[in-house]
């Protein structure tokens, strides 16, 4: 009789345990019964006052940092509503977000040039050079599209149209792309990018003039005004001038000629790709280029970082924060400038028309703010960050959070890497860590909030 009734107190314990855990996956769980990576995050907005809790890390403790009073203030225009601080409440952030993302397999290349993520459908998107791959997040490859001949740069996903956006320099021919990827229809590796019919082009005019021109400076003739060299690092996000609106924006990529004084700034443009698909877009054919593209910008905008090699190779927007992230190698000029690899601009602060400094003439154009965080160059004055990677790829995710690419050479030789997830802490001398052990009192906030 005790054995029953032992047997029937361990059963109906068992079968309460099993509905309790049903119950819990059905409100954390994904569909599948799969942990969703993108399980909604309860958002905070609190006044300017309010005080940060510490943020928990896994390793080391870097020294906080104060946010300098901004050396003009009359032009200064800060945000009208306070910064958002983030939560996790009750879970911890590896609850909502994997860890790390496995990138689907190793290429032939240099190496990593971009990622992209479709957090809605679950995807994510990688350039290699001349190939792009697109993964689920699990890792695996799901399709490929090969045979680029140009220089396939960073990607960037639009939830708007549910197309991958892509810079695209053809090696030799006289137009510079915006390369646009019908991503749904990819679900086959090795399709050839041109005769796949998913991929097409638009011309950039405005980018195209500049890599063209011919100027002067120090007495010399130069290809290429301000440097320019083609397009790379690429994101979406609001107008620097007004703060709304949804603007693809596309750095220009720099020549690293130390001789030179007029290639000190990182530029800028933004456009409103609605309907570029139908108005502009032209099957990829590398081998008969068009110039079918916008001859208007929605903004052109100037970073002054001193230069760096080859300008910003990946980038990002931080909407939370409101803050641009942007990647670079390090600068060639190393006895003027800094060589920090990380630079941020605030777009809390409107542009201002300024002279550029280095040219020839005065040039007057719309000049964007860093970041007034992080580490100041002495002599420039000029804000940054040594960050430990994301000049291979970047991505905002949600709420504080960014996949990193780490980049890494196969025991055969091959390029690959691995996306990790890492956390926003704004601490000098790199401001994100890496997201393992991070604990549910996680906050985010922008410094001077």
């Amino acid at each position: 009789m005790k054995k029953m009734l032992h047997n029937f107190a361990l059963g109906f314990i068992c079968v309460l345990a099993l509905v309790s855990f049903c119950y819990i996956s059905l409100s954390v769980f994904g569909d599948g019964g799969v942990l969703s990576p993108f399980v909604a995050a309860t958002t905070q907005t609190t006044t300017a006052t309010t005080q940060p809790r510490t943020t928990e890390k896994a390793t080391t403790t870097k020294p906080a940092t104060t946010k300098p009073t901004t050396t003009e203030p009359e032009e200064t225009t800060a945000a009208t509503t306070a910064a958002p601080v983030i939560e996790f409440e009750g879970f911890s952030v590896i609850d909502y977000f994997p860890l790390s993302l496995a990138n689907g397999g190793s290429w032939d290349i240099k190496h990593c040039q971009g990622m992209a993520i479709d957090k809605q459908g679950g995807f994510a998107y990688y350039s290699y050079t001349n190939t792009f791959v697109k993964c689920d997040l699990e890792g695996n490859a799901l399709g490929t599209l090969t045979g680029f001949e140009g220089h396939l740069g960073d990607v960037c996903y639009n939830e708007k149209d549910g197309k991958v956006y892509a810079s695209l320099n053809p090696v030799g021919k006289k137009a510079l792309y915006v390369a646009i990827i019908d991503v749904a229809k990819l679900d086959k590796k090795c399709l050839d990018c041109e005769k796949s019919g998913l991929v097409r082009t638009v011309h950039l005019p405005e980018v195209w003039k500049d890599f063209s021109a011919k100027v002067q400076n120090g007495g010399r003739t130069y290809s290429r005004r301000y440097g320019v060299s083609g397009t790379d690092a690429m994101c979406f996000g609001p107008s620097f001038s007004s703060g709304k609106g949804h603007y693809l924006t596309i750095s220009c990529g720099t020549t690293p000629q130390t001789e030179r004084t007029d290639n000190d700034y990182q530029i800028l443009l933004q456009y409103d790709v609605s309907g570029w698909w139908d108005k502009y877009a032209q099957p990829l054919n590398e081998s008969k280029v068009h110039h079918k593209g916008p001859e208007k910008h929605a903004g052109k905008y100037f970073v002054y970082t001193g230069n760096t090699n080859y300008g910003v190779q990946t980038m990002t927007y931080f909407p939370e924060l409101n803050l641009w992230m942007l990647n670079v190698y390090t600068t060639l000029k190393e006895d003027k400038f800094p060589d920090y690899n990380l630079f941020i601009v605030d777009g809390d602060i409107k542009p201002k028309k300024q002279a550029l400094k280095g040219q020839q003439g005065e040039d007057v154009q719309k000049v964007l703010t860093l970041y007034q965080d992080g580490l100041r160059h002495e002599n420039t004055g000029i804000y940054g960050w040594f960050a430990s990677n994301g000049a291979k790829g970047i991505e905002y995710v949600d709420k504080g959070l960014f996949y990193i690419i780490h980049p890494y050479k196969t025991w055969y030789g091959k390029q690959t890497g691995v996306a990790y997830l890492y956390v926003w802490d704004g601490t000098a001398p790199d401001p994100f860590t890496i997201a393992a052990g991070v604990k549910d009192d996680y906050v985010i906030s922008k410094k001077g909030s």
